[in-house]
């Protein structure tokens, strides 16, 4: 949502990218910090079993899932990502930035 809500100010897609990546770094690094602290006891568990099939895959998933949204989607987004969302002079309405384009193409 953040990348398609910059549209209203930036052009390219690299652009919004950039402008969604800072709007949405501070929560997505809030996000995994957290939950990484809230499962960190079970690295110290008594038994091995919660250490390796608790801990270690959550921490993974934590992992991936920070690098997929910082990396792999930021980069597929300024690659082939759709087009932003104008907004109407009271802000009330969105719609596609090339909803006119499509129009007057009879899409």
């Amino acid at each position: 949502y953040a990348f398609l809500r910059a549209g209203e100010s930036h052009e390219s897609r690299d652009d919004r990218v950039q402008a969604a990546m800072g709007e949405m770094l501070q929560p997505m690094l809030s996000g995994a910090m957290t939950t990484f602290i809230s499962v960190i006891c079970l690295a110290f568990a008594e038994y091995p079993f919660f250490s390796q099939y608790y801990f270690q895959m959550i921490s993974l998933m934590i992992l991936l899932a920070f690098v997929n949204g910082m990396v792999f989607l930021p980069v597929l987004l300024s690659v082939v990502g759709p087009a932003g969302l104008a907004y109407n002079p009271d802000g009330a309405a969105l719609k596609p930035s090339n909803s006119s384009k499509l129009e007057e193409a009879g899409m």
